[in-house]
């Protein structure tokens, strides 16, 4: 079972007993979604692993990690490109 936090700006999953997930993720590179007519690029999404013991481990897009009881895994979604300069 799963505790999901949804207090911060990036939601979580903490399970309550170890677990083993399969992550299948995309556009975790480095190339960012283009921006038109002056708008910015968007953002590339991360996948973290934050360990009940405080250590932080970035994971890759395609992975199976183990997660302890109280880590948290943490993903951040890509951002698309912005349309036109800011007002």
């Amino acid at each position: 079972m799963f505790n999901k936090v949804t207090q911060s700006q990036n939601p979580s999953l903490t399970p309550n007993e170890p677990h083993e997930l399969s992550l299948l993720t995309s556009r975790r590179g480095k190339y960012l979604r283009y921006g038109m007519s002056g708008g910015s690029a968007g953002s590339v999404g991360r996948n973290t692993l934050l360990k009940a013991t405080g250590e932080r481990v970035e994971l890759d897009n395609c992975c199976h990690p183990e997660l302890a009881a109280h880590d948290r895994l943490q993903i951040e979604t890509p951002g698309g490109g912005g349309f036109s300069g800011p007002l």
